[in-house]
């Protein structure tokens, strides 16, 4: 459910307040403290929570005292639980009726807002929700600012079937408004939706060219799209959004992960603007209509009838004589497994089964258990890929022809055709018995309720099918009222009393009332609303009582269908970590500043070498130090550095601790490693920040989005790829034959050994093969030693058993040399230099005949990354992108921008400019002063090396136009800086620097082609590279040249980047093994399968059939 972790909170602090024995004011001021508490965390506007509070507080207080004068608690409680309700819902209407199109005339929208908001897919959703509606709709894509917004509109409309107009060659957007607004008017569509360019930021530009569009068009409605994810800044935007283009309406986006929303709620009462739909997820039917009532009412738990019978209805209206033929079954008392695979197939078009569950008074989205909307959806097709596997004959019987009778006459178990179902379906027995009980369970829910009368079919307990105990341990998952509504019989008869105005026997009066405000009941036509007096019939009054109960019976089989069918206990990984934005003055800003502070306060701390748990001293009486590359008299930590024998030591302690950690549940393994990152992204987010960007340079964006979000994403999706891998078994059984995969871990221990510029790849180089059961020994970079040790300390509160990762930290050359001379030396896990990685190659190779198997070998390495811009491309976004890619984190990523090559007609009608403005507005300085984009490369090695390849470039005659020195006197600081060369094979364009130098080439503008060719040809890497154009020919045929001089591939965006989930990382040639980190390949580097095959049937005779 949108904002399920609110409306968790909200419920357990109206729960608990609800259980209190006595209601006064300092019971009034508790729940007020945690419904402000819940508030503040979504990002809602601390002024609009203070005036809930005041409100709430103003209104009850009074008559709290009075009731309380007379004892009478219940009504107390239902006084304050009104009062929530309404400032809830105040806070989200703004009283303010939105522009609503009429069929037969002509209604123009306008979008409005941020790059980045999902403005343009929103344009497309909202014309499929008109165009379901029965409207004639049309778009136009007037967004010129964004490359490919056009070809996203295009696809997207094309998709639906929507018309759509747009321009490759106009690049004014008021032209494209007029003329796409004017075909379409010729045309009589009924709406005309005008997508708007965007920006990353509030620009003067962005609202001029908005005022242009709207003086042109002149629509009827403007709507400003909004980042469900924004927060606090979403107030400011919002108004600042209100002033130029007088929005009516809002549209909020990306609800369906972890978006708090509460900035989207204060952009509604700043600008008293009403929000008319919210997007919930990426297909283009995920849009819902707002209403505040309602969208409260399910935040507080009580569903939204509504809102369902709409869905319903929806449903019903698409096929309406499927569903006539149904409704005569159900009255004649005859569903079959086809009729009840058809009603499944009906629920699931309502939506997801968490937004269905919602919907239900007394449900929640979190009944359908682990793994979430696709783990459920997942089960609920295996039921219907079963159905299809069954004959006409199966499909229309009651389910007892899957029954084999014994010599009584009486079922015995399953029959031979449930064994046919179960093979052509690939699915197992135990799932064509659930779906037995499923089957039953609605065909009584259902037909029960209508009839009155005792289902037919199967009975419960019966050979072959779940004893009547394991069926009421699934029934106490629904609640209690619910159920006793779907008892036998019951149905009928407690409609019927509340269509009289009778409150049934043991029905709870309260939550009647909640059920009454979810049909969106007028409360004074039930005598008040909450807390006066209750008048159920008007409930019911014209409903159709069959309808009302079928639909019931429906939604919750399905729901808990979803819930309880066989499947593996999955984790609910859907999202990556949301990233912070540390705006000034901000909580997590003065968090990391506190952060900042008190880490650096306990400079140097010790980081000691771990060996089965226990810290060690050096064995060589030695120790290395960690600087601050921002302050490098500042030591952050010194580090133990391991002898041979210790390393020793921790090889044998890894090997002792195989076997057990082999024999860990994998359920137990991924628990681990999901709290782990859970305490990253928590507990410990600050604090590894701080160390990641004192002792490895990274200012706050970089170490947030490495120390931080990635870092839980690795450990997050690592599990979620580990059970991906784990269900791949053989789709094939023959007869009386049991086959599956064992995906073990590899004989012997492995060697992760880890670099300084990513906390993340630290943490991920020994997690990943820990996580499928192998113990490693861990060989930290000594540039990052405080922050991985950091990590492993987070890992051993997780849970992780001694000796499952060794820490080892100390000189690289002797540890690696140690462990890869060792016989046991299962497999490398390896991210550093080419020349390193070579040579490691190298001596693994030599030693084949040293080990017991083939080791794996697993490495990312070098790069020398690309922007190749075509003319087509444009200037700002190219620049912009090539100089986040070139000089964050001061170029020192593996997948940093270091090539540039630009067409000679771009480069001299404003490129070389606005690139040359743009870098020379950068500062560099301390990593822990807010405004420096770029902050110190990590050593004075990395210096030197870094400026001496600026002294080649000028000693060679390349030019240099920005920057080109540095300062080590205090910090190893090297200035941005741009070379421009004419030869493309020159030393700043082949080697690679690891720092914020980057070359540009010129190139004739006819030599495009040639060019992508020079690109692919100069270097021996191939890790990342990005193509800038707005030609789609020039796309097409740049894909296609450099298709194997990247590993990961960018088209109008940095080459550096990749999220964990969305683009896993990895690059060929020099760059590496390309067994793409953050996907489910590279888990299965670190096992060995064996596939097993079981025979159940036993032969009588050696002799094959030929030989007869």
């Amino acid at each position: 459910m949108v904002l399920a972790g609110l409306g968790r909170q909200l419920n357990s602090a109206l729960n608990s307040f609800s259980k209190a024995a006595v209601v006064d004011e300092k019971a009034l001021d508790a729940l007020l403290k945690d419904i402000s508490k819940a508030l503040l965390e979504s990002d809602i506007n601390v002024k609009l929570v203070g005036g809930l509070r005041n409100k709430v507080k103003s209104r009850s207080l009074k008559e709290i005292k009075e009731a309380s004068a007379s004892a009478n608690h219940q009504k107390s409680k239902q006084i304050v639980q009104k009062a929530i309700f309404d400032e809830l819902v105040a806070l989200v209407d703004p009283q303010e009726e939105p522009y609503k199109p009429t069929k037969g005339k002509t209604n123009i929208i306008m979008a409005v807002g941020l790059q980045g908001a999902g403005k343009t897919t929103s344009c497309t959703k909202l014309a499929v929700h008109y165009q379901r509606k029965g409207f004639k709709v049309g778009l136009v894509c007037a967004d010129t600012f964004r490359a490919g917004a056009f070809d996203q509109l295009k696809q997207n409309a094309t998709k639906a079937k929507i018309p759509f107009y747009g321009s490759y060659t106009e690049t004014d957007p008021v032209a494209i408004s007029e003329a796409g607004v004017q075909q379409f008017k010729k045309s009589k569509f009924d709406v005309i939706i005008v997508d708007t360019s965007g920006r990353h930021k509030q620009e003067e530009e962005l609202f001029e060219e908005m005022r242009m569009i709207s003086q042109a068009v002149k629509p009827h409605m403007t709507v400003l799209v909004m980042d469900g994810a924004m927060g606090q800044a979403a107030e400011s935007q919002a108004s600042a959004f209100k002033e130029s283009s007088d929005f009516g309406s809002i549209i909020v986006t990306k609800m369906d992960g972890h978006a708090k929303g509460g900035g989207a709620i204060s952009a509604v009462a700043a600008t008293k603007t009403p929000i008319i739909f919210i997007g919930t997820g990426e297909n283009l039917h995920d849009i819902d209509t707002f209403r505040p009532r309602p969208f409260v009412q399910q935040l507080l738990g009580m569903g939204d009838m509504q809102g369902l019978l709409e869905h319903v209805q929806d449903v019903a209206m698409s096929d309406p004589d499927k569903q006539k033929q149904l409704a005569k079954k159900f009255e004649q008392g005859n569903l079959s497994i086809r009729d009840w695979a058809e009603q499944i197939k009906n629920v699931t078009k309502l939506g997801p089964i968490s937004k269905i569950a919602g919907m239900i008074p007394g449900l929640n989205a979190d009944m359908i258990g682990q793994g979430g909307d696709d783990e459920a959806s997942k089960r609920i097709k295996r039921m219907l890929f079963i159905t299809d596997s069954m004959t006409e004959k199966e499909l229309e019987s009651d389910g007892t022809t899957f029954l084999r009778k014994g010599k009584d006459g009486k079922y015995v178990g399953l029959s031979r055709r449930a064994l046919r179902v179960a093979r052509g379906s690939g699915t197992s027995l135990r799932e064509i018995e659930e779906l037995l009980v499923q089957y039953t369970m609605m065909k009584s829910g259902i037909l029960n309720m209508m009839k009155g009368q005792a289902g037919g079919g199967m009975k419960p307990g019966q050979p072959g099918m779940p004893s009547r105990d394991q069926i009421q341990q699934m029934q106490k998952m629904m609640p209690p009222q619910l159920l006793q509504k779907l008892k036998s019989g019951g149905g009928p008869e407690i409609l019927q009393q509340l269509q009289r105005g009778q409150i049934p026997k043991g029905m709870d009066p309260e939550m009647m009332e909640k059920m009454a405000q979810q049909m969106g009941m007028n409360p004074n036509a039930m005598g008040g609303g909450m807390g006066g007096g209750f008048n159920p019939a008007s409930m019911l009054q014209g409903m159709d009582l069959s309808k009302m109960a079928g639909m019931f019976g429906e939604c919750l089989c399905i729901v808990f269908a979803s819930r309880i069918t066989a499947a593996p206990v999955r984790a609910d990984i859907s999202a990556n970590e949301a990233m912070k934005n540390y705006p000034a003055q901000s909580a997590e800003r003065q968090a990391l500043t506190q952060a900042l502070n008190d880490v650096a306060a306990t400079f140097p701390q010790s980081v000691p070498i771990v060996i089965n748990g226990e810290r060690q001293k050096s064995g060589l009486n030695s120790t290395g130090e960690q600087l601050n590359p921002s302050k490098h008299s500042q030591v952050v930590a010194t580090y133990e550095e391991a002898s041979d024998a210790q390393v020793d030591a921790a090889i044998k302690g890894a090997l002792d601790a195989k076997k057990s950690w082999e024999a860990v549940p994998w359920n137990d393994k991924a628990a681990i490693f999901l709290k782990a990152a859970d305490l990253i992204s928590t507990k410990y987010r600050y604090t590894l920040m701080a160390a990641t960007m004192l002792g490895q340079g990274k200012n706050t964006w970089q170490a947030e989005i490495d120390a931080a979000a990635e870092l839980a994403d690795f450990l997050r999706f690592g599990v979620k790829y580990v059970e991906e891998m784990y269900a791949v078994q053989p789709p094939k059984n023959a007869p009386g034959i049991w086959n599956r995969t064992e995906y073990r871990p590899l004989e012997g221990f492995v060697l992760a050994v880890s670099p300084f510029n990513f906390t993340a790849i630290g943490g991920n180089l020994p997690a990943a093969p820990a996580l499928v059961g192998n113990t490693v020994v861990w060989k930290p970079s000594p540039m990052a030693s405080l922050s991985n040790y950091i990590v492993y300390q987070i890992l051993e509160e997780a849970g992780l058993p001694k000796g499952v990762i060794q820490f080892v930290p100390g000189p690289p050359a002797e540890i690696v040399g140690r462990a890869v001379n060792n016989p046991d030396f299962a497999a490398l896990h390896f991210t550093g230099s080419t020349h390193v990685f070579k040579h490691l190659w190298k001596t693994i190779s030599s030693n084949l005949d040293l080990y017991k198997g083939y080791p794996r070998i697993v490495g990312e390495t070098g790069g020398k990354n690309f922007h190749l811009v075509h003319n087509s491309a444009p200037i700002k976004p190219t620049v912009v992108q090539t100089i986040r890619a070139a000089f964050e984190y001061q170029g020192q990523k593996c997948s940093a921008c270091s090539r540039l090559y630009v067409p000679s007609s771009l480069w001299k009608n404003g490129f070389e400019k606005e690139l040359v403005e743009q870098v020379n507005k950068i500062t560099v300085g301390p990593v822990q002063d807010w405004e420096h984009f770029m902050g110190p490369v990590i050593n004075k090695p990395a210096f030197d090396k870094i400026t001496g390849y600026i002294k080649k470039a000028q000693e060679v005659g390349d030019k240099v136009i920005a920057g080109g020195s540095g300062d080590d006197s205090e910090g190893y600081y090297v200035k941005p800086t741009v070379i421009v060369t004419t030869n493309p094979k020159t030393v700043t364009m082949t080697e690679e620097i690891f720092g914020p130098v980057i070359t540009v080439y010129v190139y004739e503008d006819a030599d495009f082609e040639k060019t992508a060719e020079l690109v692919d040809s100069t270097t021996t890497y191939a890790l990342t590279g990005a193509l800038f154009a707005r030609d789609r020919e020039a796309v097409i045929k740049g894909q296609a040249l450099l298709r194997n001089s990247a590993g990961n591939f960018y088209i109008n965006d940095k080459c550096t980047g990749a999220v964990v989930g969305q683009q896993p990382f990895g690059g060929a040639r020099a760059s590496g093994t390309n067994d793409k980190a953050g996907a489910p390949s590279l888990f299965s580097r670190f096992v060995s399968a064996r596939s097993i095959k079981e025979a159940f049937v036993e032969p009588t005779d050696y002799l094959y059939p030929s030989n007869y």
